[in-house]
């Protein structure tokens, strides 16, 4: 199945004349960036552990997107439904969650609930009706790029000042080391956009993390997969056999690499503490056999005591580090339907929209590959690092998942607006 979707007036305009963005796209960006400096604290502040501050960047994107909403419904032609339909899976566990969660507050009075989960998951409808309905789509994801560089850069400059005496930036890989997509996957790469995507990846190792490294790899299979594939088809037998050469003594000496640190993991690699994970990750599964296909109904609390040992975190109430498997065990299946559906579902549009063969490449595709990775990075993160129940973090998560719908949602836009015309 194809979707369509179409701004406001595309037909007629195509890309907008307005000179600059509106209040609404400029509160989004504010909620975002604001979003993104409580994720990265690299100034230490903690503000998302402070009750005042934790919600602030999504309090302030809710009203932004209200009044866009609004903006549209009063608009002689209104966005369509189509963007919605495309995050259905989403908006749909995502009220699993909170009509659970609410429950559990109101009739059995637990506090420590899903609820942050289930409202942050919605930022991934909200982006892709910012993303189609504002008038000057390049120039915001322009600014929140270049926000997120600004910032990446500021917490490698922390990481390199407090490597090997703290530990830093951890569960925020995933929003770091894709960052490098966005300098090589150019029309043009000079010198200094290759040292911009190695200042990146080199924060793969330097933050000493098995989801880190998990990142550094993904990253650069993707700039492997996204942009050296296609070039080598282009080419002559000889340059594509000198490439393929190159490129097997590439993997050759990184499955070098990777089996030396996997043979001397002690020295090298964290140990990702299997005694916690595995105790929690077995209380999950135990849960999820007890009630298989919905769970606890998202009525249980999102954090437990941990009685095994003293971990010396949170005064031991602790969340059970895989959020995939929180969503079995309080979910079920019909949870697990719900976010397969809506990773495939998404998926299947971007690559049919943005990414196959016959889509021609314009200057926002590389904001699909850019936000499209850090969403698979952020499943490989939540798969063994709680992120659900963290608001900054949720909500760029989320975002990043309704940012590469959207944008690839504009380019199908875009194209059929230049066959129309052909």
């Amino acid at each position: 199945m194809t979707y369509r979707i179409l701004g406001p007036g595309a037909g007629e305009r195509g890309v907008s004349r307005t000179p600059d963005l509106v209040m609404t796209d400029y509160g989004v960006l504010l909620a975002l960036c604001l979003a993104w400096f409580m994720a990265t604290d690299f100034p230490g502040w903690r503000l998302e552990r402070i009750s005042f501050t934790k919600h602030l960047p999504g309090l302030l994107g809710l009203a932004s997107f209200a009044l866009a909403w609004v903006a549209t419904q009063m608009a002689p032609k209104p966005l369509p439904s189509g963007a919605i339909r495309l995050n259905l899976p989403w908006i749909l566990l995502a009220a699993f969650i909170i009509a659970g969660s609410v429950a559990a507050r109101v009739f059995l009075d637990t506090r420590n609930t899903f609820l942050i989960a289930g409202m942050y998951m919605l930022w991934a409808p909200v982006m892709t009706f910012v993303l189609l309905s504002t008038r000057q789509p390049e120039r915001l994801l322009r600014y929140l790029a270049g926000f997120m560089i600004l910032g990446g850069i500021l917490v490698l400059l922390e990481i390199a000042w407090g490597y090997g005496t703290r530990d830093i930036q951890h569960e925020k890989q995933f929003l770091l080391v894709p960052l490098a997509l966005y300098f090589v996957l150019r029309p043009e790469r000079r010198a200094i956009h290759w040292l911009g995507a190695l200042s990146f990846l080199v924060m793969a190792p330097l933050l000493r993390k098995n989801t880190a490294y998990l990142m550094g790899l993904l990253t650069l299979s993707y700039f492997v997969t996204a942009d050296q594939l296609p070039r080598w088809t282009k080419l002559d037998p000889l340059k594509r056999a000198v490439r393929l050469y190159g490129l097997l003594l590439f993997v050759m000496c990184a499955g070098a690499l990777i089996a030396y640190l996997v043979w001397n993991r002690d020295k090298y690699l964290p140990t990702g503490n299997p005694q916690f994970r595995l105790f929690t990750y077995a209380r999950a599964w135990e849960r999820f056999l007890e009630s298989p296909l919905w769970g606890t109904g998202f009525s249980a609390a999102g954090t437990e005591k941990f009685t095994e040992f003293n971990t010396g975190v949170a005064n031991n109430i602790l969340a059970t580090h895989s959020d995939v498997l929180d969503m079995f065990a309080n979910g079920g299946l019909v949870a697990i339907f719900l976010w397969l559906w809506g990773l495939l579902r998404s998926a299947k549009f971007i690559w049919n929209a943005a990414l196959r063969p016959g889509v021609k490449s314009t200057s926002l595709t590389r904001y699909v590959h850019l936000f499209g990775c850090i969403s698979i990075g952020g499943v490989l993160t939540y798969a063994f690092i709680p992120i659900f129940l963290q608001p900054a973090r949720a909500m760029l998560l989320w975002a990043a998942l309704g940012v590469a719908i959207g944008v690839a949602a504009l380019i199908q836009r875009d194209q059929a607006g230049l066959g129309g015309r052909n």
